[in-house]
């Protein structure tokens, strides 16, 4: 589930897990001038492409690697073809394949069985 909430020209994506209505994790992705600052988890990577397809970002950056704030690159990469940016340090956790231990995985999702993007920096 997501909640869109406006703040000026920001556009907050609320986004969380819940199991039989129990939210148990909230994340935040925010949209700002056709910039996205985190894409979620992957449990909600299909919802949030859609909420976007009217306006899809221009480009997105990972403030830094978490399942919760790289989860939706793949969709937003396959969809829209934005770039992805990340720091340097970033960017071989984001495109490796990660294993993730069972209470993550039921919080965050499941990464592709692929590397999600072929990210870039800015330098």
């Amino acid at each position: 589930m997501i909640e869109v909430k406006h703040f000026e020209e920001v556009t907050q994506f609320k986004m969380d897990r819940d199991i039989e209505g129990q939210v148990i994790y909230w994340v935040a992705g925010y949209l700002v001038d056709g910039l996205l600052v985190d894409t979620g988890c992957s449990y909600t990577a299909k919802e949030l492409a859609k909420l976007l397809k009217g306006e899809p970002p221009k480009l997105a950056v990972n403030t830094h690697y978490h399942e919760d704030h790289i989860g939706a690159n793949h969709i937003l990469k396959q969809k829209f073809g934005i770039k992805i940016f990340a720091s340097p340090e970033s960017i071989p956790l984001i495109n490796r394949i990660p294993k993730l231990p069972p209470p993550i995985r039921n919080t965050c999702g499941v990464i592709p069985s692929q590397p999600m993007l072929n990210l870039c920096l800015k330098q």
